[in-house]
Formats: C-alpha cells, structure tokens, sequence
C-alpha cells in the first residue's frame, strides 16, 4: 500500500496547487484559503492514496472542486463586490496586472472552462487524456476547449504572440 508523506507532498505539489488555485480563484489570499483546504483534505484522506500519480491527479481534482466551492460560496458572493471597490480604489486588478504579463491578464480573463484546460495543458504540462481524467471529461471535449480556449487568446492577445 502506498503511504503519502504529507511534508514531501506539499513540498513536492504545494506550488502546483497554488498556482491552480490562483488560476480559479484571481486572488492571492482565495488561493492561500483553497491551498490550505486541500492539504487539509489530504490529511484527512491520504490513506485513499493509491500511487503517486494518483496523488498528484487528485490534489489537482480536489484544488479545482476546492475553488469552485470557495467562488461559489454565499460569503464569497457578498463580499465580492466590497472586493471589487476596494480593488478600484487602490488601482490594482489582482494577482497578475497587464503591466506585469499581458499573457497572465489573458488567460485570466478566458471563462473558468478554458483557462482550467489552458493551465493543466501549458503549466503543468498534462496531456489530453490525462486532463480528461482529471476534470472527468471526455477528450474530444478537453481537445475542443483547448482549441477554443487558444482562439480566445489568439484574440486577445494579437498577432504578436503566435
């Protein structure tokens, strides 16, 4: 039976994690809740771990359900708007700013189902088919999104960034 070492685990995934939760989220301190909640879960639930690959699939199914949760929840939904002004009034747009990379800004700003496929596929270097395990999607629906989701950045970000 494979025995997960939680310190190993965070060391080894806890940047992956995180960033995928920045993708969901567009926000540092969601981010920092969802990466807490995750390692918490696999606390709870890392005897269910089967391999290491296994492991590095479900920290990343369990991050995306994770943020999910956390947009959706009612708190998130009432305060977002006092987020939002607070936003404007110190001139920030978030974790990433155009400034800082046009490429971030446009993939932050795709809907939630291309900038998932898009991050799993250009950051963390998954295949098709292991996306499509993953988010629990067929692949000729992963190989759609992919392509729609880079029509999309063609668009926003130019000519420029073939």
């Amino acid at each position: 039976m494979y025995q997960v070492n939680l310190d190993e685990a965070v060391d080894k995934y806890g940047d992956m994690v995180y960033r995928l939760a920045v993708i969901k989220t567009g926000q540092e301190a969601d981010a920092q809740d969802v990466f807490g909640e995750v390692f918490l879960k696999l606390v709870r639930y890392h005897h269910k771990i089967q391999s290491e690959e296994h492991l590095k699939a479900w920290l990343l199914r369990v991050t995306i359900h994770c943020a999910i949760k956390q947009q959706t929840s009612l708190w998130k939904k009432r305060t977002s708007f006092l987020e939002d002004t607070a936003k404007e009034m110190a001139g920030s747009s978030g974790v990433f700013s155009m400034e800082e990379s046009p490429v971030a800004a446009a993939v932050m700003s795709l809907p939630s189902k291309y900038r998932d496929v898009i991050h799993l596929h250009y950051f963390e270097g998954y295949s098709v088919e292991e996306m499509a395990g993953i988010l629990q999607k067929k692949t000729g629906t992963i190989k759609s999104l992919l392509s729609r989701g880079r029509q999309q950045l063609r668009k926003k970000l130019g000519e420029g960034f073939k």
